[in-house]
């Protein structure tokens, strides 16, 4: 009845709408089976609009009936399209591919000690001059 709605306002066939939807929820239901996120995305969105749709045609008297019914068949169809869904993070525990080495080389040169005589008789000493 919504899609009939809106139809009127597209340049579409209420049925080509309807069958557009319906393929929408089976590739939804079918990419989030397989574990893509994209797919899964597409399942949640495409659960809450048929939802929102359900609850905005849905006589007044049966309205919640109709909302609560519709959301326990796309619950239980969420079991297949979020199948492996966890909010744990995923931890890959492997070596390193490279190898660090953290070792430190100076290479300085050291002046070699002057005789105990020979110091020209300034008493400084060769690092200070």
């Amino acid at each position: 009845m919504f899609l009939a709605d809106q139809a009127t306002h597209l340049a579409v066939a209420p049925a080509a709408l309807y069958a557009f939807w319906q393929l929408t929820g089976l590739l939804g239901l079918v990419g989030g089976f397989f574990g893509n996120a994209g797919a899964r995305i597409a399942w949640l969105l495409f659960g809450i609009g048929s939802l929102a749709m359900i609850s905005s045609t849905a006589p007044a008297g049966g309205r919640a009936a109709a909302t609560g019914l519709a959301a326990l068949m796309w619950a239980l169809a969420s079991i297949f399209a979020l199948r492996g869904l966890t909010l744990r993070p995923i931890v890959h525990n492997h070596p390193p591919q490279y190898q660090a080495n953290p070792a430190l080389h100076l290479h300085a040169t050291i002046p070699a000690p002057t005789p105990a005589g020979d110091d020209h008789g300034d008493n400084i000493h060769p690092l200070q001059r």
